[in-house]
């Protein structure tokens, strides 16, 4: 099991170094896993380069049933796997971008340090795409977040629906009678985006109506955003949940949108092969309690 968590490391990464840290091992321990590939496949199996190991033709065919002998490996190890939560020194790696960090963790993190002081919590903020890859090659452990589709191997599941708000200080001059949709078009907007986009899911729906609003920045997290909201005059359209959760810190104004906009899922991904594991399962029923306790 272990040198195929090398081999698949090193084909993702290229470097004998980052897959003894990811792993915890050390690097002659990789060198020597690497000898004994080489050997049951009689094929130089990686070929040194200058940026790092370069996976031969061999290593590349045989890397979905590497894959597939892991998966079904994790499936017969976790079927006889007992979890106490109170004993487990795991570390939970989790995908959320501040959002779900700002609606989920600090509730989950409690219940940890209540019920299970000895897991860690590793969160990294992670786009869907670059979510999904980091699932399918055992980075992380679960993934939350908007997805609206997930590859083979992995599966989704809601938390809750989720709509949007349009968050403006308290003073703003242009709302202090509310919102109209010629205000709202007249605004200077932020855009929330991991990529650094100026366009978004508001204006597509305002694109169908042949309308246009004028976005001035695109921000990567949205606690950044409410921050510049609340010192200018600029206004960001987001989640409501997290509008509303945040209104009083900032000293926003939270009000609706003047035209719909679809709603979304927030979801949790998870591996196919980890449906029944004992830790995650217990993880994901903490998370579904408190989305259920919080009337979402």
């Amino acid at each position: 099991m272990t040198v195929l968590l090398i081999f698949l490391g090193l084909v993702r990464h290229g470097k004998a170094t980052a897959v003894a840290e990811e792993l915890g091992m050390t690097q002659s321990s990789i060198s020597h896993a690497l000898k004994r590939l080489r050997g049951v496949f009689d094929d130089p199996v990686f070929l040194r380069r200058p940026h790092g190991l370069q996976p031969t033709q061999l290593a590349l065919d045989i890397v979905p049933y590497v894959e597939e002998a892991v998966s079904r490996l994790d499936q017969a190890l976790s079927l006889g796997q007992s979890f106490d939560p109170v004993t487990s020194h795991a570390v939970l790696r989790i995908s959320a971008l501040d959002y779900e960090v700002v609606l989920l963790m600090s509730d989950l993190l409690k219940h940890l340090d209540r019920f299970a002081p000895g897991i860690r919590l590793s969160v990294q903020s992670l786009g869907r795409k670059e979510a999904f890859a980091a699932l399918l090659g055992r980075q992380i452990d679960l993934a939350i977040g908007y997805f609206w589709k997930a590859p083979d191997g992995l599966i989704t599941e809601p938390l809750f629906e989720e709509t949007y708000a349009v968050a403006v200080k308290k003073d703003h001059p242009d709302f202090a009678a509310g919102m109209s949709l010629s205000g709202y078009l007249a605004a200077r907007h932020i855009v929330i985006s991991t990529d650094g986009s100026l366009w978004g899911i508001v204006d597509r729906t305002l694109a169908r109506d042949g309308q246009s609003r004028q976005v001035v920045a695109a921000l990567p997290q949205f606690l950044s955003a409410l921050g510049v909201v609340a010192e200018t005059n600029l206004i960001v359209t987001l989640p409501r949940r997290i509008a509303l959760s945040q209104a009083a810190r900032f000293g926003l104004r939270v009000l609706d949108p003047p035209m719909t906009i679809r709603s979304f899922d927030l979801s949790m991904a998870f591996r196919t092969s980890d449906s029944s594991n004992k830790q995650l399962e217990w993880v994901r029923n903490q998370l579904r309690a408190q989305i259920k306790a919080s009337g979402a």
